[in-house]
């Protein structure tokens, strides 16, 4: 299985927190971002609390995580793909 991620608007967030948006839609942990990244664990989550303060996310009962994605995918900021060796899924939201 393969997790592809694509920021549609780079303006929005610092590169930095493109990265960690780009590692967050792959389903990484905070500690592995961190390792991925060169970060600590604290910078991780200082970068996803800019990014959750960004889309307006405060006190919600939902994972923020969850959240933060789903209204990246359905604001256009971000495109995520899902490839098996049958399947191929583009997530997108779709208005009128």
């Amino acid at each position: 299985m393969i997790i592809k991620a694509q920021l549609n608007n780079l303006a929005f967030f610092s590169l930095r927190e493109g990265d960690v948006v780009i590692l967050l839609a792959q389903g990484i942990s905070d500690k592995d971002i961190g390792r991925t990244l060169g970060i600590s664990l604290k910078t991780v989550q200082v970068h996803l609390n800019s990014i959750y303060g960004k889309l307006k996310i405060t006190n919600t009962p939902l994972n923020s995580r969850c959240t933060a994605l789903l209204i990246m995918i359905a604001r256009g900021i971000l495109t995520v793909s899902y490839q098996s060796e049958d399947a191929f899924m583009q997530l997108r939201v779709i208005t009128n």
